[in-house]
C-alpha cells in the first residue's frame, strides 16, 4: 500500500483518511465526537471501530453489524424467490463488495440492499417482492426515478429498503453515453448458485468498476468508503485492460479515471500509474479536479454546494458537445436542483437524528 500522497488542511480531515486508507488512527489524535460524526458520514464507522477500539464506535459497530446481519437473512431469501421464478438478479454495492473484495467484509457497511434487475424482468421482479411477508406494499415510481425503492419491514420492526435497479448508468450527466453498458454486462454475467449471499449473478469486473467509479463521483460525492473499495479490489487481480477498454467504448473515462486518481491519491491504493494514464481524458474539468481535490478539504466537503469542485465534477463528461451542453444548461437547471437536493439533505438530517447510528455509506 502506498504511503500517505495528499494532505488535507485539517488535522481531523487527515485522520480520517488515515481511518480509509487503513493507516490507523494517527498517535495522539483523539477519537472524539467530531470524528465519530465524519466517520459515520463517510461510512467508516466499523474501520474506525476495528482500528482504534474506541467504545463509541464498537457500540455503534456492533449496531450496525445488527442490521447487516438481519438484512443478509432476507437478502438470501429474495435471491431464492428470484431463482425460483427464473429472474437474474445481480447485488451490487455494499454486500456484493464486502464479500467479493474485502480481505476483512465486516469492515464493509451497507444500509440498505441494491439489486439489478434486466428491464423485461423488472414487472416480474415487483410481483415476486410484493408477494414477500415483510414487504407492506409497493411505491409508486416516482416520475424521474432510475430504480425502485421497496421498503422491508422485518417482525422484529426493524425497516431497511431494497432498492430495484434496471440501469447501472441512469445519470443525466452521461447523456446516454453509457446506453447499452448494462445491457453489455449482462451478456458476460456469471451464475453464481452456490454464492454464501444466496444465488445471484455477478456483473464482469470491468463493468462493476466503471459502475462504482461513476457512482462514487456522481452520486456519492466524496464518500470515502466508496474509495476504500478501490482501495480493496486493486489488493487483488484486477482485469484493467478491459476497465480501460470499457470506460472508452462507453463514454466513462473520466468518472473512472477521477475515483482511481482519489484512491490511489488519497488513500495509496495500487492502482498503476500506466492504467489512470491510459484512462484520463484531456478535458478542462478533469484538469481542474486534479487541481482542486488535493487542495480542497473532500472529507468535509458538501457535494451539493456551489463550489468549483462540485461544479467540475457536474461536467464530467467525455464528450465537448457533452460538456458544452452540460454547462448551458448548467443555470437553468440550478433552481431546481438545488431545491431537490434541500428537499434531500432535510430528509436525511431528519432520518439520522432518528437513527443517530445511522451510516451514510455506499
Amino acid at each position: 500500500m502506498r504511503g500517505r500522497l495528499w494532505s488535507l488542511p485539517d488535522r481531523v480531515s487527515n485522520a480520517v483518511v488515515d481511518v480509509a486508507a487503513g493507516r490507523g488512527v494517527p498517535e495522539g489524535e483523539p477519537v472524539d465526537e467530531e470524528m465519530i460524526e465524519l466517520c459515520l458520514h463517510h461510512g467508516l464507522i466499523s474501520i474506525l471501530a476495528e482500528e482504534s477500539g474506541a467504545p463509541v464506535a464498537v457500540a455503534l459497530r456492533g449496531k450496525r453489524v445488527a442490521l447487516q446481519e438481519l438484512m443478509r437473512v432476507h437478502l438470501s431469501r429474495i435471491l431464492e424467490r428470484f431463482e425460483e421464478a427464473g429472474i437474474r438478479v445481480a447485488v451490487v454495492k455494499g454486500p456484493r463488495m464486502a464479500d467479493t473484495f474485502y480481505e476483512v467484509p465486516r469492515l464493509r457497511p451497507f444500509s440498505d440492499i441494491d439489486l439489478l434487475v434486466e428491464p423485461a424482468s423488472l414487472d416480474r421482479a415487483l410481483s415476486t417482492l410484493a408477494s414477500d411477508e415483510a414487504v407492506p406494499g409497493i411505491p409508486e415510481k416516482g416520475p424521474k426515478a432510475d430504480k425502485r425503492d421497496v421498503p422491508f419491514r422485518d417482525p422484529s420492526g426493524v425497516g431497511f429498503t431494497v432498492d430495484l435497479h434496471w440501469d447501472l448508468f441512469a445519470y443525466s450527466q452521461l447523456r446516454g453515453d453509457a446506453e447499452g453498458a448494462t445491457a453489455s454486462g449482462w451478456e458476460s454475467a456469471t451464475h453464481l448458485p452456490d454464492s454464501a449471499l444466496g444465488p445471484h449473478w455477478a456483473m464482469p469486473t470491468d463493468i462493476e468498476l466503471s459502475f462504482l467509479a461513476t457512482h462514487a463521483i456522481l452520486d456519492h460525492r466524496f464518500r470515502l468508503i466508496l474509495f476504500r473499495d478501490f482501495l480493496e479490489i486493486a489488493n487483488g487481480e484486477v482485469p484493467w485492460d478491459d476497465v480501460i477498454t470499457t470506460a472508452g467504448r462507453f463514454g466513462l473515462r473520466s468518472t473512472s479515471y477521477i475515483s482511481l486518481m482519489m484512491a490511489a491519491g488519497a488513500l495509496g491504493a495500487d492502482i498503476p500509474e500506466a492504467v489512470l494514464a491510459s484512462l484520463r481524458p484531456s478535458s478542462a474539468s478533469v484538469r481542474y479536479l486534479e487541481y482542486g481535490l488535493p487542495r480542497t478539504d473532500f472529507v468535509r466537503f458538501d457535494g451539493y454546494q456551489t463550489h468549483p469542485v462540485n461544479f467540475a465534477s457536474v461536467l464530467l463528461n467525455d464528450s465537448l458537445w457533452g460538456r458544452l451542453a452540460l454547462a448551458a444548461r448548467a443555470p437553468f437547471a440550478f433552481r431546481g436542483w438545488s431545491e431537490r437536493n434541500a428537499e434531500e439533505r432535510h430528509s436525511k438530517e431528519t432520518e439520522l437524528v432518528s437513527r443517530p447510528d445511522d451510516e451514510r455509506d455506499g
